[in-house]
C-alpha cells in the first residue's frame, strides 16, 4: 500500500519514482522517506516524524503501521 502512494505522490507532484532527494514540503534535501499508514513522502530534518530524526543513516524502523527509511 505505501508503495502505491509513493506512485501517486510522484505522480501528481510531476516527480520521478527516483525523485525524493528533495523534502515535499518545503524543498530542502531529504533525510530518508516515512511511509504513515498507506501514505509517503520524503522528507528534510525539519519535517521528519521523532522517529525518523532518531535514526542514524541507513537505518529503517517500523512502527505498527509506519515505517521510516533514513537515507
Amino acid at each position: 500500500m505505501a508503495f502505491l502512494a509513493t506512485i501517486i505522490y510522484a505522480q501528481t507532484n510531476n516527480l520521478s519514482m527516483t525523485d525524493n532527494s528533495v523534502c515535499c514540503v518545503c524543498g530542502k534535501p531529504a533525510i530518508g522517506m516515512q511511509f504513515l499508514g498507506c501514505c509517503a513522502s520524503a522528507v528534510c530534518e525539519d519535517h521528519a516524524e521523532r522517529n525518523m530524526r532518531s535514526l542514524k543513516p541507513g537505518e529503517t524502523k517500523k512502527s505498527g503501521s509506519c515505517t521510516f527509511v533514513r537515507y
